[in-house]
């Protein structure tokens, strides 16, 4: 994973290929913790994908605007990683319950 945008209206993630012959797209949906509780999921589009020679970029669209401010943490299906207060990741990990 190279990089994670949140903005209010979507979720753009860069990641490069492990092995560039083995380019695969999972599908997993993504999730998004707001601090309020609510939790966000928004199944994954085929056509918010977009592949280079070095790896793909999947975008999620938003049913409605959030507050980026308010994301506690994403999950691409059970990888969750969570998002601190200064707008950095820190370290995933698979989810056995929800944040």
């Amino acid at each position: 994973l190279k990089s994670v945008t949140i903005s209010a209206t979507r979720v753009r993630k860069y990641a490069t290929f492990a092995d560039s012959s083995q380019r695969t797209v999972l599908g997993y949906p993504l999730s998004v913790y707001l601090d309020d509780g609510t939790v966000l999921t928004i199944p994954y589009d085929p056509t918010g994908r977009s592949t280079d020679a070095d790896g793909e970029e999947i975008i999620w669209e938003f049913p409605r605007a959030i507050d980026p401010a308010q994301v506690e943490g994403i999950a691409i299906g059970a990888w969750y990683i969570p998002i601190h207060e200064d707008n950095t990741a820190g370290p995933g990990y698979w989810l056995e319950t929800t944040p």
